[in-house]
């Protein structure tokens, strides 16, 4: 399998960083990012499969 792989860190609607790789078989991504603390963030992943986009996945947590 192909992968492409994009994260993107939000917070509200601004983006604060975002991370990418591709690969065949597996990917590793490996990325650090400071944030506030008592702010609220969302990771979202962006997959691409084979040539075939998957439905976003998203996580929101608020730094401690």
């Amino acid at each position: 399998m192909q992968f492409r792989l994009q994260f993107t860190l939000m917070q509200g609607s601004k983006e604060i960083a975002s991370w990418s790789a591709s690969g065949k078989g597996s990917v590793t991504i490996s990325k650090t990012c400071k944030v506030e603390t008592k702010k609220t963030y969302k990771l979202v992943l962006s997959a691409t499969v084979n040539g075939v986009a998957k439905p976003d996945v998203s996580v929101t947590a608020t730094a401690k």
